[in-house]
């Protein structure tokens, strides 16, 4: 019962699973401030995504089964930790996309600019000077490491349109490498902002790729 592009999981008993094909989830009434579909968010975290399994086990269940499903972007959603619905709030469930669609591509732009900080910051070397062949053609290679993998951790994050989120950090990359030889005219050398606009923003686009790819697969 698994949706490539789902967003949320509801935990139910297996032994309904022929009902939950043919009728959907049913919702829940009496418990809590308002009636609904108890589910958490898709996370790239399964064990976080399935966390109630050891609270539904109290019940008696023995098996579970996951059903997942999208909900529409102007449905308003309960988020919340209370267990009588105390502290629930409504929000539209688009708020909860749009939040992981930026913590995804702020985590996945910090991977590749600190990675780069910190190699530059323990070599001692000045990414606006001259270097030599060899450190030029190490830092180019990790850079476009680095910057496939925030392509990469933007997509798993955000948990839709990896392609998308993947190439928002490119066009981070690429305006911060922009800015770097705008602030420093003149004599200088721009190896390191070249690098960054011909070969680590275009990695960051097709680390997106990969991931979408991997969740067709």
């Amino acid at each position: 019962m698994f949706d490539g592009n789902a967003d949320d999981a509801h935990l139910g008993d297996a032994r309904a699973a022929s009902a939950y094909r043919r009728s959907g989830i049913r919702m829940s009434r009496g418990r809590v401030r308002a009636s609904g579909v108890f589910a958490m968010p898709v996370l790239p975290d399964y064990f976080a995504s399935h966390q109630w399994l050891r609270e539904l086990k109290r019940r008696g269940v023995r098996t579970f089964i996951g059903v997942y499903f999208r909900i529409p972007d102007e449905e308003i959603v309960l988020v919340g930790r209370g267990r009588h619905g105390s502290d629930l709030a409504g929000l539209p469930q688009e708020s909860g996309r749009m939040i992981r669609s930026v913590l995804g591509v702020v985590a996945g732009y910090l991977v590749f600019a600190v990675s780069a900080f910190s190699m530059f910051r323990l070599s001692g070397r000045d990414p606006h000077r001259a270097q030599d062949l060899a450190f030029v053609a190490f830092s180019i290679v990790s850079g476009v490491a680095f910057a496939f993998a925030g392509g990469y951790v933007a997509g798993v994050i955000a948990g839709r349109r990896p392609r998308l989120h993947g190439g928002l950090v490119a066009i981070i990359i690429a305006l911060g490498a922009a800015a770097s030889i705008l602030a420093q005219p003149g004599p200088g050398s721009k190896w390191s902002q070249g690098a960054a606009l011909a070969f680590m923003a275009p990695a960051a686009v097709v680390g997106g790729v990969v991931r979408g790819r991997s969740q067709i697969s």
